[in-house]
């Protein structure tokens, strides 16, 4: 017998809830990144947590490709920002952990802003071999 004032039991994360927020934050996830969201679900990362991390991965790859391209890079960087604000809203409202937070923003500060340790943030990103090995989401702007 259910009580009418039971609380229902809390509904499992789906590959559904990181592909939309992958989208909030202007990715779409590739084949491979979909096969890496189910691990990290399975692995008790929120898909917060999950889309805030590939949201770091394709800004690592993205500025990797765009070294060279100072006009690409800039445009790389103005997502970056707006991702940034996105990551805030999704840990100021308890769907991103803090500590996740507090890596993923540095990890996308020292990306997006030029300076001696940009290349080595980059690499050290781009360093995991499971969401690194190939792309997990492809930005859309």
């Amino acid at each position: 017998m259910v009580w009418p004032f039971q609380k229902k039991a809390p509904r499992k994360p789906s590959i559904e809830d990181v592909t939309q927020l992958a989208n909030h934050l202007g990715m779409d996830l590739t084949q491979y990144g979909v096969g890496v969201a189910l691990l990290s679900i399975e692995s008790d990362y929120s898909p917060a947590e999950t889309a805030s991390n590939f949201a770091v991965v394709t800004i690592a790859r993205d500025m990797k490709n765009a070294m060279n391209d100072i006009e690409v890079a800039a445009k790389i960087s103005i997502r970056g920002y707006a991702i940034l604000e996105c990551l805030k809203e999704f840990k100021d409202n308890g769907l991103l952990r803090e500590t996740i937070w507090a890596n993923d923003a540095t990890a996308i500060a020292k990306i997006i802003n030029p300076s001696p340790e940009t290349e080595k943030w980059i690499s050290r990103v781009l360093s995991d071999p499971v969401s690194s090995k190939e792309p997990v989401a492809v930005s859309r702007v």
